[in-house]
C-alpha cells in the first residue's frame, strides 16, 4: 500500500476517532444538562463518570506510549525475548492502582499524587513531590512528541523528518487534548483498544505465514544456528534476568504505582468498584501486547539480517523503524492501517493523559485555593495558548536544517538572512494571533465551556498568557540556532528554563505575592525571561559562525 494512503488513513482515523467521541459525548451532555456544556473539574476528571472497561482502557493506555511500543521492539532486537518482562513489569504498578492509590485518592478526596502526599506527610513535602513529578512528566510528554515524529518519519519513508513528525504528532496531540476532555480520551481509548487487539491478533497469525521459508520454524533455526539462541529465551543471556527484568519491575512498580498519569484514570471513575476492576483490562492489556511487539522486534531483525527486509533510504536503523517496516512490508493494507492507527492512538493517548496530569498537578496545587472555575479556566487557557506555542515551534524547526548547512558552508550572511526572515514571520504570526485571542478572549473561551464564571476567569487569563505570544518565537529560534551551529548545551539549558527552571518556581512565588492575578502573569513573565536568556545566548553563540 503506497505510503501517503497509508498516512491519510491513520491521520484520517485518529481525527475521526478523537473528534467523533468527543462531539458525541458533548451532545449527550448538552442533552442530559439541558444544554449546558460540562463545567468544573469534568474536563480533568470526566465528571467521575467513567466505567470500569473505560478506566481499564484508559489505565492500559497511559503506560502504552512510545517506551512500550517502540521501546519492546528495540530492545527485542537487542537483548531478544527477555524484553517480554517488561510488559510483565507493568502489570504490577497497574495491580497497584487499581487497588491502593487509586482508591485512595477518592477516599481523601484528593485530585493528585502532591495532595495525597501533602495530606500524609505536610506542606513542604507536598511542594517536594510536584515538583519531582512535573519535571518527570516534562520528561515523558517529551519522550511522547520524539515516537510521535518517529512514526511519521517511517510511515512517510524517511520524507517526513523525526522533527516535522513530532510537530504533526504535537498538533494532533493538541487537537486531541483541546476538543477531549478525560471522558472523551476514555472512550477514544476504548476503540483504539479494539481496533489495536484486532489489528494484532490478525498480525500475529499473518507473520506466521510470510516469514521468509518455513516461517517460524526457519526462524528459531536462524537464531540457534548463529549463536544467538539467548534471543529466543525468556529469561535472556546469563545475568540479563537479574539485570533487565527484576530492575524494571521495581522500578515501574515504585515509579508508575503514585503516578499522576496512572490515578489520573482513576480518578474519574464512577466509584471505587469499577477501579478495582479496571485492571481486568489494564493487566492483560499490557500483558499481552508486550508479547506481540517483542514478537514483532524479533521477527524484523531476523528478516533485516537475513536480507528480506529492507528500510526506506532515509530511514534509520532502530528497533522503531524496523518494526513499523515489518508491519508495513510484510502485513495487507487493512491490517496495516488497523495497528498504525492503533499505535498512534496509543501514543496519543498516553501524550494527551500525560498532558492532563500535568496540568492537574499545577492546577489543582495552586489554583484550587481559588476555587473549581478558576482551576477549569487555566486548564482550558493552557490548552489553547500551546497553539501558538507549536506554530513558534514548527518555523525554528523547519529552519534548522537550512541553518545547519550554512554553518558547515561558512555562510553566515545566509544564515543571518534566515534567521531575520523567521523571525519577521514568527513575530507577524505570533502578532496576528495574539490580537485575536485578546479581542476574542470570552468568545475563545465560550467554545469549550459554557459557565459564565469560569469564561470570565478565562478571559482574563488568556489575555495575561497571550501577552508573550507575538516575540515567543524568539526563544525558539535561539534554541534551534544553537542546536544548528553545534551548541546544545546552552540551548537545552533554554529549553528546561521555560517551564520547568523558571516556570514553576515563578509559579510558587507569584502566587505568594499577587494572587490569582500573579498565577495568571506566571507563563508571560517566564517566557519573558526565557526570550532574554535566549537572545543573550545566540549571539554569544554566533561567534562560532564564520564567513
Amino acid at each position: 500500500m503506497n505510503t501517503s494512503v497509508i498516512i491519510a488513513v491513520v491521520i484520517l482515523y485518529e481525527i475521526v476517532s478523537i473528534g467523533g467521541c468527543a462531539l458525541y459525548l458533548k451532545m449527550k451532555e448538552r442533552k442530559n444538562k439541558g444544554g449546558q456544556a460540562a463545567a468544573g473539574d469534568d474536563f480533568s476528571t470526566g465528571g467521575q463518570s467513567m466505567t470500569w472497561p473505560v478506566v481499564g482502557a484508559s489505565l492500559a493506555l497511559s503506560l502504552l506510549g512510545t517506551v512500550k511500543i517502540f521501546g519492546i521492539m528495540q530492545q527485542a532486537i537487542n537483548l531478544g525475548a527477555v524484553v517480554a518482562w517488561f510488559s510483565i513489569a507493568t502489570i504490577f504498578p497497574l495491580i497497584m492502582i487499581s487497588l491502593g492509590t487509586g482508591r485512595w485518592v477518592r477516599r481523601l478526596k484528593v485530585a493528585t499524587m502532591p495532595e495525597l502526599f501533602g495530606k500524609m506527610y505536610g506542606q513542604k513535602i507536598r511542594l517536594f513531590v510536584c515538583a519531582v513529578i512535573a519535571l518527570q512528566t516534562f520528561v515523558i510528554l517529551t519522550i511522547e512528541t520524539q515516537g510521535l515524529g518517529t512514526v511519521f518519519n517511517a510511515l512517510s519513508a524517511g520524507k517526513v523528518s523525526v522533527a516535522m513528525g513530532a510537530i504533526i504528532g504535537g498538533i494532533i496531540g493538541i487537537f486531541y487534548v483541546i476538543i477531549a476532555g478525560m471522558k472523551e480520551v476514555g472512550m477514544v481509548n476504548v476503540v483504539n483498544v479494539i481496533v489495536m487487539y484486532v489489528g494484532l491478533i490478525a498480525a500475529a497469525i499473518i507473520l506466521g505465514h510470510v516469514l521468509p521459508g518455513n516461517g517460524w520454524s526457519d526462524f528459531e533455526a536462524y537464531f540457534m544456528s548463529s549463536g544467538q539462541e539467548h534471543m529466543l529465551n525468556f529469561f535472556g543471556a546469563p545475568g540479563v534476568f537479574f539485570s533487565f527484568a527484576l530492575n524494571n519491575i521495581l522500578a515501574l512498580l515504585c515509579a508508575q504505582s503514585v503516578s499522576q498519569m496512572g490515578v489520573q484514570s482513576a480518578i474519574a471513575a464512577r466509584s471505587e468498584k469499577d477501579i478495582k476492576r479496571a485492571v481486568l483490562v489494564s493487566a492483560p492489556v499490557n500483558g499481552i501486547f508486550g508479547l506481540i511487539t517483542m514478537t514483532m522486534g524479533l521477527a524484523g531483525k531476523y528478516m533485516v539480517e537475513t536480507g528480506n527486509l529492507s528500510l526506506p533510504e532515509g530511514v534509520k536503523a532502530t528497533g522503531q523503524a524496523i518494526g513499523t517496516q515489518v508491519i508495513i512490508q510484510m502485513m495487507p493494507g487493512w491490517v496495516v492501517c488497523l495497528l498504525l492507527a492503533a499505535f498512534l492512538g496509543a501514543i496519543l493517548s498516553t501524550f494527551a493523559i500525560t498532558t492532563m496530569a500535568l496540568g492537574s498537578i499545577f492546577l489543582n496545587n495552586i489554583l484550587l485555593i481559588y476555587g473549581n472555575s478558576a482551576v477549569a479556566a487555566m486548564g482550558i487557557v493552557t490548552k489553547i495558548y500551546l497553539l501558538i506555542a507549536l506554530i513558534h515551534m514548527g518555523i525554528a524547526n523547519g529552519i534548522q536544517p537550512l541553518l545547519g548547512y550554512c554553518y558547515g558552508a561558512k555562510l553566515k550572511k545566509r544564515f543571518m538572512d534566515i534567521m531575520k526572515f523567521s523571525l519577521k514571520f514568527s513575530i507577524s504570526i505570533g502578532l496576528i494571533l495574539t490580537v485575536i485571542y485578546i479581542v476574542f478572549s470570552k468568545e475563545i473561551i465560550e467554545l469549550f465551556i459554557q459557565d459564565r464564571e469560569v469564561i470570565e476567569y478565562g478571559a482574563k487569563m488568556l489575555v495575561a498568557t497571550s501577552l508573550a505570544g507575538p516575540i515567543l518565537g524568539v526563544m525558539f529560534l535561539s534554541i534551534n540556532g544553537m542546536q544548528a551551529i553545534n551548541n546544545p548545551l546552552p540551548a537545552t539549558v533554554l529549553s528546561l528554563a521555560r517551564q520547568g527552571l523558571l516556570f514553576i518556581p515563578l509559579l510558587f512565588v507569584m502566587n505568594s505575592f499577587l494572587g490569582l492575578t500573579g498565577v495568571n502573569f506566571t507563563q508571560t513573565v517566564a517566557d519573558y525571561i526565557s526570550i532574554v536568556i535566549g537572545v543573550f545566548l545566540f549571539i554569544n553563540s554566533l561567534k562560532k559562525v564564520k564567513e
